[in-house]
């Protein structure tokens, strides 16, 4: 029998320092699973068998013997499942959002783990964003409200997880960047198994020499599937011009082409490609393509009385349109390569014909508007019409902003106009500000006659309109009118560096300061 020399082989004593080493690091960190750390004691058994194999004439190597013991307590330390420290936000909460659209529900995924004794606050994102057990709709992935949420969150967090398929419909690079601004930490947890994905790559349509429309149009799918294509003319005389089924491989696209031989050089011609028996995700199963009309000319909409004088003003090309006879199809409108529309009000054209006029234009097509759309109120901004062409400002889509009200409180703003004070008037206007103003924008109102002073600051909080209710009733308008003092404090305003400034002056400019002029 072979004697076993010492550098041959690590035994049971050589394999203390090693236990000793890595026992002061595992009790720095907390483990959630502690009682899989006495797994670790199996460690000494590569150098036992290793002993009796060498006895028994066999040799086994100290790096064999040492990768299997740092292998077996590797193994007992990921069971005993560490907590990362984070930085001293071990008391703060996990920010967990999980993807619930519905390519994520279909990988049928079991619940993500949380350690025992952390603090998570769950979410569910798809379409939109919400509080665990109230899912948003699933028919698309919009990543941006969440990294929103978890940006405003950063200082009162710990860390965010994202739970998702990667299947993401929106664009969230700022909304990424804000967050990665913020300093939280962030963890992606991949989704193990997208299901098969088949879709309609692009539809091409375009008018040969004769006047016949070429289509050509391209499937593919992401893994094996069989699926049934349909070519067909949408409008005008709708008809189906090509069905084949397919057998679509991985990555493989299928390109097929049709010609519809029917001459439409005086109408738009709308195709549409679609994939039968959808898929998880639907809403890539299908494809639009438009072809335009030869003759290139314009819609003008107006009041009866103005037509014949607008018609001869505009020209050659132009087509004339009772407001009650314009389209109410986005199709219809695709005729025309821009619209004229004279409508003062925002009420020449019903609901149904706006709604079809925005999706012509959100699709390409001009618009001019003679008139300024529907503005009475905020809610206007919901109008199809000044969703896409911008009539009216959307508050949720601007810079945030530090408002300063200057609000003349002078002895002239006792006066009356229409039965009421005049201070009062501007009292309320500067309170209607509630319906224009966000929670990102900022509120300041300053008041002056003879003295500028500060009546309300909402600082780095949304404003608060009760309070600056109350403070509002406090003032009582007395003294002369010295605007150039009140000015001189709201342009000493700090605004932040990512709102923009807004003054607003709100007086009858009855002012004795001499350095300023009214007119």
């Amino acid at each position: 029998m072979h004697r076993a020399r010492a550098g041959d082989i690590l035994s049971e004593a050589s394999a203390e320092p090693i236990m000793i080493l890595l026992l002061p690091a595992i009790s720095m960190v907390e483990l959630a699973r502690p009682v899989w750390l006495l797994a670790g004691c199996a460690a000494a058994l590569p150098p036992f068998l290793a002993l009796r194999a060498r006895r028994r004439g066999r040799h086994a190597g100290r790096w064999s013997v040492a990768l299997q013991m740092l292998a077996i307590l590797a193994a007992a330390a990921a069971l005993a499942q560490p907590l990362v420290p984070l930085d001293g936000r071990a008391n703060l909460p996990v920010l967990i959002f999980r993807d619930v659209s519905a390519s994520a529900r279909a990988q049928g995924e079991p619940p993500l783990f949380v350690p025992p004794g952390m603090i998570a606050e769950r979410y569910d994102f798809a379409a939109g964003l919400s509080r665990e057990g109230a899912p948003p709709d699933a028919a698309q992935t919009n990543l941006a409200p969440a990294l929103r949420l978890a940006a405003g969150r950063a200082d009162r967090a710990a860390a965010a997880v994202f739970w998702t398929d990667g299947q993401l419909q929106d664009d969230w690079s700022s909304a990424g960047a804000a967050l990665g601004q913020a300093g939280l930490p962030v963890f992606v947890v991949p989704m193990r198994s997208p299901p098969p994905d088949s879709r309609v790559l692009v539809l091409d349509a375009a008018r040969a020499p004769g006047g016949a429309i070429e289509l050509a149009v391209s499937a593919q799918s992401s893994a094996v599937d069989r699926r049934t294509l349909t070519v067909r003319r949408a409008s005008p005389a709708p008809a189906v011009l090509m069905t084949r089924d397919l057998r679509l491989l991985g990555d493989e696209p299928v390109t097929l082409n049709v010609t519809d031989a029917i001459a439409l050089s005086a109408r738009a011609a709308v195709y549409r490609a679609e994939l039968s028996a959808g898929d998880t995700w639907r809403e890539n199963d299908a494809a639009s393509a438009v072809v335009l009309p030869v003759a290139r000319r314009a819609a003008l909409v107006a009041p009866p009385a103005m037509l014949a004088a607008l018609r001869g003003a505009l020209g050659a090309g132009v087509t004339a349109l009772d407001p009650a006879a314009a389209p109410a199809s986005a199709q219809d409108w695709l005729d025309y390569d821009a619209v004229v529309l004279v409508d003062s009000t925002g009420q020449r054209l019903n609901p149904t014909q706006r709604e079809a006029l925005a999706e012509y234009v959100r699709g390409g097509g001009g618009l001019v508007l003679v008139g300024a759309g529907p503005h009475g109120s905020p809610a206007d901004r919901d109008d199809p019409l000044n969703r896409c062409a911008a009539l009216l400002a959307d508050p949720y889509e601007r810079k945030a902003l530090k408002v300063v009200v200057v609000l003349d409180s002078s002895g002239s703003m006792s006066d009356r106009a229409g039965g009421r004070r005049k201070f009062d008037l501007a009292a309320e206007a500067t309170l209607s500000l509630r319906r224009h103003l966000t929670p990102r924008d900022r509120l300041t109102v300053i008041a002056f006659s003879e003295q500028a002073r500060l009546v309300y600051d909402s600082g780095d909080a949304p404003p608060d309109f009760s309070v600056l209710h109350e403070a509002l009733r406090a003032v009582e308008p007395t003294g002369p009118t010295h605007v150039v003092p009140a000015l001189t404090l709201a342009a000493g305003q700090i605004v932040p560096a990512d709102a923009d400034g807004l003054t607003l002056l709100l007086s009858d400019l009855a002012t004795q300061d001499k350095l300023f002029d009214a007119d």
